[in-house]
């Protein structure tokens, strides 16, 4: 009669187990990375400035954050950004105050009202505003819609970061 004996080893773990484990790692730590980035947040109560890039154009964007972290108040420009050959006084521009988004960002506009001359009273830029904000700081894009002349429109990276 022969006996059979079961004996209880530990079974060799196979390539496509050991494959398995470290693709659930790697998956985790790209979640938890990217979580951290793409998410990030404004800092509650902070006011933000920095210039548009390049940074020859000597236009900044400034705007505080409210105290809940929840909304971009005091949002402007220190001169409206020409993309053509011109010039003359600093023409500074507020916009709407704008919702921070669970995904931090926000998107903002504003209206250059002509003060004088012909076309006094008439639209003579509309600009547009969104930011990210991200780990550091924020960015955005400045884009900016002279209706009257058209050729010095464009658009501005720029970057801001918490003063303190």
């Amino acid at each position: 009669m022969s006996t059979m004996v079961r004996i209880n080893a530990r079974r060799p773990v196979g390539a496509r187990q050991r494959a398995g484990v470290v693709g659930v790692s790697v998956l985790l730590a790209t979640m938890v990375f990217t979580a951290g980035a793409l998410g990030a947040h404004p800092v509650k109560g902070a006011s933000y400035n920095g210039p548009l890039l390049p940074a020859t154009k000597q236009v900044t964007v400034s705007f505080t954050v409210s105290a809940n972290g929840c909304e971009v108040t005091a949002l402007r420009i220190s001169n409206l950004p020409l993309y053509c050959s011109g010039g003359g006084p600093a023409v500074p521009e507020k916009f709407h105050n704008a919702k921070v988004t669970k995904a931090g960002t926000f998107k903002s506009t504003a209206k250059q009202i002509i003060s004088a001359g012909p076309y006094k009273g008439q639209v003579g830029a509309r600009l547009s505003i969104t930011g990210r904000f991200t780990t550091t700081g924020e960015r955005g894009t400045l884009t900016t819609t002279f209706s009257k002349a058209p050729s010095c429109s464009g658009k501005s990276a720029y970057t801001t970061l918490p003063a303190g």
